[in-house]
């Protein structure tokens, strides 16, 4: 299975969101939100996106490749939920490390090809994406 895509994602988070929105994102992925609990920014001495999404990378780089698939499509869906407009740049920055989306699900191109989707009953697609994306 291919690497998941947390650069791309990552870059996205940094350049579409703000300090407060990256962590209410990653929060719903399931990243142990105490490790980030003294990253805040205040009026003094407060942390940079990037010491947050550093912070974040520490995180993803214990984790097994299912615990990082499953960050990296929450994180993606909630960012198109506060951003839809995001769909087209996400797309083409995750396609070119081999992932494409499916709707909102974030798939690895190798699983399947997407454009067969359309040759599949509409009724079958959220079972078939649930499927790929574990």
């Amino acid at each position: 299975m291919s690497k998941i895509p947390w650069g791309p994602i990552r870059s996205s988070l940094t350049e579409n969101f703000s300090f407060g929105d990256i962590k209410k994102i990653v929060g719903y992925a399931g990243i142990d939100m105490p490790q980030l609990a003294h990253l805040e920014q205040k009026s003094q001495g407060s942390a940079s996106k990037s010491q947050l999404l550093s912070a974040i990378d520490n995180q993803i780089g214990l984790m097994d490749s299912n615990s990082t698939g499953v960050v990296a499509s929450i994180c993606c869906e909630e960012m198109l939920k506060r951003k839809p407009d995001l769909i087209g740049k996400l797309d083409h920055v995750l396609s070119r490390v081999g992932w494409k989306f499916s709707g909102t699900t974030l798939l690895p191109v190798e699983i399947f090809d997407i454009s067969e989707l359309k040759d599949i009953p509409e009724n079958a697609h959220e079972d078939i994406q649930k499927a790929a994306s574990r």
